[in-house]
């Protein structure tokens, strides 16, 4: 059927107009499906989101790996501390208990020092006392050693008389025989006074001895005290010692624990610096990195809308243009018939699909798939890094906490060692302290024992030399030569009032008997009187001698009775008197020696003395020289 040219012109319209609502509705079609792909591009929020979580996640970790090996520094260090205080106070303990065992160790040997030291002073005390009651028997046989030697010295006195006379007249008798006999009795009475004077004396001293035992003995006692003392003192001078010694080991202790603590303080300090460094730079990386990575994001988000956008907008200028440029050549151009123009039309919807639509479309359909593997790409390099980082930064954390917990454990280690070398040097010191100690106080006692072991020797050589000075005292030569004197004079005497046998034997006989009686009652009389009354009764005494002396001679020769008694009583009061002082001097007189000497001196000045007197005051004159 052919159209009318009006009709064909409204059939091209119509046909035309649905060409262009199909390609429209196509376009429309690409740019929604371009539009929702721009949509879907909006998920880069939920990347970087997940960038963002990562960052925090391997930030946390960071911290908690930071915070951890911060404990672990921290907690290590603290363990060592304790373990260095520990390690302190026991060497505190050890050199407490060594220097309590030094001491406890010198209190013992002090106290046993003290008792063998009172044990040997009353075993000294013991031997001396019996040193005493055995010393008197001894000094009291030195008067009968002198005794002995004076009857010696008799006897060899009378070895030297002559030979008894054979021939002698029967009127005057054996006169010179008899002379001698009254010497020889004379001299053995003599010597007999001597010895009794000498067993006196002896006998004297011997009773005295007794009187100075309190005083040996409280030196004895007095040296106990000091040794006493000193061992105190000594045993406070150990202690004292002790307590230095315990006093300098704590200090050294204390000292060594507080450098040793402050050298891991500053350790430990270092490393927790060294953590917090580390945690701020790796803290800073995750989010520098984290940051890198959510750039990425943006870039390539940003990219790949920009080329889609350029491509939709391009595709969609062109094939708007060429709708345009087709619409304006239809109208130009007669209506083609109805089969024609839906040909041509069905033809150019092909080649818009299949050209800048079928491009646009494809392009869009890629794109987005592309573009999401890409961010997911960014994204899980972004984590990998973010975790290698924090990896790293665990890695880091755990070197400086393990590296800490090795160095500490070398502290630790040393601080055991130097301890433990300090607490033997403290022992070792300590048992030097109670070894010195022992051997100091066994020393003292030694010592001790020795002291009273010699002073009780000198004791007992003093009884010995005692003696010796006494003997030596009675029988000095002065006393010798006075004994020799007293038995030449009182020998002539006793001869020369040997009368011929028919005037008997009388005069040497009362001559002898009135010395005696003289010295006895004068030696009685001695302890009842005071210095004067000794005097005066030695002079009474030597008077009354001398006038029964000359007396009995007078009577006895024939002579008047009162012929010379004047001056044997002068003679006899001086010779008296002067005895009787040397007895009051003598008893003031400590040395036996000197005793002696003065007795000595006293018998012969006041017989010289006597005479001498007795001589002048009855007119006779006197020479002080030697007798012929």
């Amino acid at each position: 059927m052919i159209l009318s040219p009006s009709r064909q012109r409204e059939s091209a319209r119509g046909l035309a107009a649905s060409f262009i609502a199909r390609t429209a509705a196509k376009i429309e079609t690409v740019i929604a499906a371009a539009l929702a792909a721009a949509g879907a591009l909006t998920a880069l929020d939920a990347a970087r989101a997940e960038v963002a979580g990562q960052v925090a996640a391997q930030g946390a970790a960071v911290r908690d790996d930071a915070d951890k090996s911060h404990k672990s520094v921290s907690g290590q260090a603290a363990r060592v501390r304790s373990s260095i205080d520990a390690k302190r106070a026991g060497a505190d303990s050890a050199a407490t208990a060594d220097i309590k065992a030094a001491r406890d160790r010198a209190q013992t040997a002090h106290n046993k020092a003290s008792a063998t030291i009172g044990a040997r002073a009353d075993l000294e005390k013991e031997r001396i006392s019996k040193g005493y009651r055995n010393a008197e028997g001894p000094m009291a046989a030195v008067g009968d050693d002198a005794a002995g030697k004076a009857a010696g010295a008799a006897a060899a006195w009378k070895s030297k008389l002559p030979p008894y006379e054979t021939d002698w007249s029967i009127l005057d008798g054996p006169v010179e025989n008899d002379r001698i006999d009254a010497k020889k009795e004379a001299v053995d009475k003599v010597a007999a006074e001597y010895g009794k004077s000498f067993r006196e004396s002896a006998t004297d001293q011997a009773k005295k001895i007794p009187d100075s035992k309190a005083e040996v003995l409280a030196k004895v006692d007095d040296i106990t005290r000091q040794a006493g003392a000193g061992l105190t003192a000594q045993l406070e001078q150990i202690s004292q010692g002790a307590n230095a010694q315990e006093k300098g080991a704590k200090a050294q202790s204390t000292q060594s624990a507080q450098k040793t603590k402050a050298a891991l303080d500053s350790s430990a300090t270092q490393n927790l610096a060294a953590l917090d460094s580390a945690e701020k730079q790796h803290s800073a990386a995750l989010e520098t990195q984290g940051g890198g990575a959510q750039d990425a994001l943006d870039k390539s988000t940003a990219a790949g809308i920009s080329g889609l956008a350029d491509g939709v907008s391009q595709a969609s200028g062109e094939l708007i243009g060429s709708i345009h440029s087709f619409v304006g050549s239809a109208a130009e151009t007669p209506s083609p018939p109805r089969d024609e123009l839906a040909a041509a039309l069905d033809e150019t919807s092909a080649n818009v699909e299949g050209g800048p639509v079928g491009a646009m479309a494809s392009q869009i359909t890629t794109v987005a798939p592309s573009l999401a593997e890409t961010n997911a790409a960014l994204s899980e390099q972004g984590a990998g890094a973010l975790k290698a980082t924090a990896a790293a930064a665990k890695q880091g954390f755990d070197g400086v906490g393990k590296a800490f917990v090795t160095r500490a454990a070398g502290v630790n280690q040393q601080a055991a060692q130097g301890f433990a070398a300090l607490t033997k040097s403290t022992h070792k010191s300590a048992y030097g302290i109670g070894a010195q100690a022992e051997a100091g106080f066994l020393e003292a006692g030694d010592n001790a024992a020795a002291a009273y072991k010699n002073f009780g020797d000198l004791v007992e050589d003093n009884f010995r030399v005692g003696r010796e000075q006494m003997l030596a005292g009675l029988w000095s030569k002065e006393t010798q030569g006075k004994l020799d004197a007293d038995m030449g004079k009182y020998a002539e005497e006793a001869a020369s009032h040997v009368q011929p046998r028919w005037k008997r034997v009388l005069k040497w006989v009362v001559t002898i008997v009135v010395i005696v009686a003289v010295i006895a009652i004068t030696v009685a009389s001695a302890g009842a009187l005071g210095p004067v009354g000794v005097i005066l009764l030695g002079a009474a005494l030597g008077a009354a001698a001398g006038a029964v002396q000359t007396i009995a001679d007078n009577l006895i020769d024939g002579k008047p009775w009162s012929e010379g008694v004047v001056k044997a009583m002068i003679v006899g009061a001086i010779g008296g008197a002067v005895g009787g002082a040397g007895g009051v001097l003598l008893k003031g007189v400590g040395s036996v020696a000197l005793k002696i000497g003065l007795e000595a001196g006293i018998n012969i000045v006041g017989g010289v003395a006597g005479e001498a007197v007795g001589s002048l005051a009855v007119g006779e004159r006197r020479s002080t020289g030697p007798a012929h």
